[in-house]
């Protein structure tokens, strides 16, 4: 009996011990992830343990924030407009000049601009251009409103590469899929054209260039991979407008773009693709799959 009746003493004391110092209150977090386009919710239990005197009790508040920028989460935009710009011959002035007039618009919330730009080492033989530093590998940009190409800008430098590999356009892809996640996806192959000769010829890798079969075994291997079917193929060459790309690039692209003739050297006029006619001033960004692009 005197054995039981400690244990309930030491028992008492115990319960006392802890209402007396503690503070238990339990709060309900609701997470909001990701962007306008990510309507998922977590709710989280927390239980915050505070020293306090007095008695116990507990309370139950609910708190919704936005995560997205503190967790690093992506958001899904509706277009990324991935650019293959091959400058790597004597159109590397040109490239260049498309460069900023992409940022001359700059990326938005709802378009992300990816370009992989690859200069020339052409060491003052014509068509060379040393502005922008004079860099002469690979480097792909997140490109900003009023960014200019220069090499600190860039935010991954590949080095070296063969722009006329399928491999270095598998590489692109897959960053900018997996980084800039979207409901459309735009892919613009940009440089010299060949007809049925192939695009993308690299002067620093002995003038090789992407041919049709190529580019055919580089969008499968990205749909293979991620599940992704370019929706808008945008060819700024010469000549690209030939049905053996139409048919290669049938399964895995829904709309190709591309001339029969050749065209100017400066390429595409960017910074009109990408505006819409009425929105120059609030700074939106064009539909890319409406009928100024298509």
């Amino acid at each position: 009996g005197d054995h039981r009746d400690l244990h309930s003493l030491r028992r008492r004391q115990r319960q006392m011990c802890i209402r007396d110092s503690y503070n238990i209150e339990s709060y309900i977090f609701t997470l909001r992830l990701g962007s306008p386009h990510m309507y998922r919710k977590m709710t989280l239990i927390l239980i915050l343990v505070v020293f306090l005197s007095d008695s116990i009790f507990c309370s139950t508040k609910s708190i919704t924030f936005d995560l997205s920028e503190n967790l690093g989460i992506r958001q899904i935009r509706k277009w990324t407009f991935m650019v293959y710009l091959d400058g790597d011959n004597d159109l590397e002035s040109s490239a260049l000049d498309d460069f900023t007039e992409m940022a001359d618009v700059g990326s938005t919330s709802d378009v992300a601009i990816i370009v992989l730009i690859d200069r020339w080492d052409g060491r003052g033989q014509p068509g060379d251009d040393n502005s922008y530093g004079d860099w002469t590998d690979a480097r792909i940009f997140y490109v900003d409103r009023s960014e200019t190409p220069l090499p600190e800008n860039a935010d991954v430098v590949l080095g070296e590469k063969n722009m006329g590999k399928a491999e270095t356009l598998v590489e692109f892809l897959n960053y900018s899929i997996n980084n800039y996640p979207a409901e459309h996806y735009a892919l613009i192959l940009w440089d010299h054209g060949g007809a049925y000769r192939g695009i993308c010829y690299d002067f620093d890798n002995n003038n090789d260039g992407l041919e049709i079969s190529e580019l055919r075994l580089a969008l499968a291997q990205i749909y293979n991979s991620t599940g992704v079917k370019i929706n808008l193929l945008g060819i700024d060459a010469c000549l690209a407008g030939i049905i053996d790309i139409v048919y290669s690039c049938r399964d895995y692209v829904d709309i190709i773009v591309f001339s029969q003739e050749y065209e100017e050297g400066e390429g595409w006029p960017y910074d009109c693709l990408l505006y819409t006619s009425d929105a120059a001033d609030d700074g939106e960004s064009v539909d890319l799959g409406g009928r100024r692009i298509i």
